[in-house]
């Protein structure tokens, strides 16, 4: 069986269903995390010899080709993987588990709530704290995304939110504690990032706002005034790391602004990214809050200033 021949027969005979640009299939259950609902992904390009590749977006198991695992999956025996000539590099740019619901309809939501006041100055909504990715049973999300065994107890008089990879970042109530544990669900799926989830309008001007933790990027939601902005939380001076997620997003070019707003303790020359990055945006632009060290501050104790620029403006 030749290479187009497999890949017809993979499209004609296995139930799977288009996932974009003619190249993306969807077969409906993932055969290494059991999910069901159509997140496994095939590369399958009838049109050259590159190798068929395979993404979860559930469970971020990839390849950069299929094996007899998939091809079972897939009610195909006793068939022959041919060789291909060339090989698919499969990325992940997607979020993980975006499909379960992180906060129910009957959630008692009134302790983080008064705590995020405590902390930016505002009460969000119950909207808000889905935008925010707030898990408000962690032991049960755990449970659910994976089976390796963790201690329940972690998760008390925490508030835990998701990251990009899948993960949890928790915060203590009692500052006198350990702040912020972090716990990864799945092996290897890479380092996470906090983003709020919302979109952006992309027939306007696009707002990048970068920063480290996640009640950074909170004030900043809150206090910046920062038009059509989608906001990314690096967990760390990593901030190149935000730029490359945009990136992977698909989202450049010169109707894209970049800011970063850095920690006080982090100098301009300590933020480093590839500078090629730097023609790919309207600007790349670090800015700082010259009252406190971050924006996790309510209103009257943020006031930002420019301190560089950079990029095609």
């Amino acid at each position: 069986m030749t290479t187009i021949e497999f890949k017809r027969m993979l499209i004609d005979h296995c139930g799977l269903k288009p996932g974009g640009r003619n190249v993306w299939w969807r077969a409906q259950t993932c055969p290494f995390c059991g999910n069901n609902k159509w997140k496994f992904y095939l590369y399958i390009n009838v049109n050259d010899d590159s190798s068929v590749g395979y993404d979860c977006k559930r469970c971020n198991t990839k390849s950069q080709l299929i094996d007899q695992t998939v091809l079972n999956s897939l009610g195909i025996f006793g068939e022959q993987i041919p060789k291909f000539k060339g090989v698919k590099t499969i990325r992940q740019n997607g979020e993980l588990f975006t499909d379960l619901e992180l906060l129910p309809e009957s959630t008692d939501v009134s302790d983080v709530q008064n705590y995020i006041n405590s902390r930016i100055g505002v009460i969000p909504t119950f909207d808000e704290l889905r935008m925010f990715n707030y898990v408000a049973d962690p032991v049960k999300y755990c449970k659910t995304v994976s089976s390796n065994e963790f201690n329940p107890n972690m998760f008390i008089n925490r508030f835990c939110f998701k990251l990009t990879n899948g993960a949890l970042t928790c915060r203590y109530h009692n500052d006198a504690q350990t702040r912020w544990i972090k716990h990864s669900v799945i092996n290897n799926a890479g380092p996470g990032l906090y983003t709020i989830n919302h979109s952006v309008n992309p027939s306007l001007p696009i707002n990048i706002a970068i920063a480290e933790g996640v009640f950074d990027i909170m004030g900043l939601y809150y206090h910046a005034g920062i038009e059509n902005c989608l906001y990314i939380s690096t967990q760390g001076t990593n901030y190149a790391s935000g730029i490359l997620h945009t990136l992977n997003k698909g989202i450049f070019g010169s109707n894209v602004s970049i800011g970063i707003y850095k920690d006080g303790n982090v100098q301009n020359h300590e933020i480093r990214y590839n500078k090629r990055y730097e023609q790919l945006f309207k600007s790349i632009t670090i800015y700082e809050n010259i009252i406190e060290s971050d924006y996790g501050y309510p209103k009257n104790k943020i006031e930002i200033h420019k301190s560089l620029t950079k990029g095609r403006s």
